[in-house]
């Protein structure tokens, strides 16, 4: 079982950028964290927005002594947030994140941003687990924010880009790759419980591959197409954010490579809580064929 689960704010309560009043609200956010994750049972949980190893940490020692937690320190040093993953089964190599970056606008962008510039992924982490003798690798990102803002458009379609040039290789040497996480944009394949239009190609280029040009200047030959897990669930139930008042979207995701898709046996959105109690965002699981 796979998850991807913005936790909002796993901190600790001691830094001037999260938005817990102190120790003790942190650590009861903690624990209803924990609850969730305890229910949902995943052997493998990738998160977007954890402070560091020893929140990871916390967390696991909530659960059982099965999983062990890691992280690659990102550079967001704007919220300190991190991306970070427990899982049940051992790396075979240290997990891992790239310094790539990428010009923005990207060749072909319909953003309609002026901005120029290039662009990194601060928070990201890739990690290659062994299950029954056969490879799987694992990464998940979480990209810039506001998915309606021209400006943050374009920089994301950089940052999307710097992942799938990464990825790519795995895909044409036909690895088993599994990608997740908040990208903070709406897929146009696969339409949300609002049906929320990308302006980005985000999504699309995480999904399909990289614009021609981006292609020839990586090297990159091959274009293998990814899955998106979502299109097994229904569509009115297709949200995992919740903001304003009352307002849903998904903009969070999972795909898998397509030598994956048939393993994909279940998928569903938790909603077992409500809005704005234990996070922001609800986790995606997804149950693969394949015994761990």
């Amino acid at each position: 079982r796979i998850v991807t689960f913005n936790v909002e704010w796993l901190f600790d309560g001691t830094t001037s950028r999260d938005p817990w009043s102190g120790r003790e609200e942190a650590d009861e956010h903690l624990a209803n964290v924990t609850a969730v994750v305890r229910r949902l049972n995943p052997d493998v949980l990738l998160m977007q927005e954890v402070q560091d190893c020893v929140m990871l940490q916390r967390l696991a020692d909530g659960l059982d002594d099965s999983y062990k937690p890691y992280l690659v320190r990102g550079t967001d040093t704007a919220t300190l947030q991190n991306v970070g993953m427990i899982s049940r089964i051992d790396p075979v190599s240290d997990v891992w994140r790239t310094s790539d970056r990428y010009d923005y606008p990207i060749p072909g962008s319909k953003c309609g941003s002026t901005y120029k510039g290039s662009k990194g992924v601060s928070k990201h982490l890739f990690a290659s687990l062994k299950i029954n003798d056969e490879l799987y690798h694992f990464v998940t990102m979480h990209f810039l924010a506001f998915p309606d803002r021209s400006d943050r458009c374009s920089q994301r379609e950089a940052q999307a880009s710097v992942m799938r040039k990464n990825i790519a290789p795995l895909l044409a040497q036909g690895e088993r790759v599994i990608i997740v996480g908040d990208w903070n944009d709406y897929s146009d394949a696969v339409p949300d419980k609002n049906n929320d239009v990308p302006i980005s190609r985000v999504v699309r280029i995480l999904r399909e591959g990289l614009s021609d040009a981006a292609a020839r200047q990586f090297n990159i030959t091959r274009s293998e197409p990814m899955f998106e897990v979502s299109q097994n669930v229904a569509q009115r139930w297709r949200y995992t954010s919740a903001y304003g008042d009352n307002l849903v979207s998904q903009i969070d995701h999972m795909m898998v490579s397509a030598n994956l898709r048939d393993s994909v046996k279940k998928v569903s959105i938790d909603h077992s809580y409500a809005r704005k109690t234990v996070s922001d965002h609800w986790p995606i699981v997804t149950d693969l064929s394949t015994p761990l």
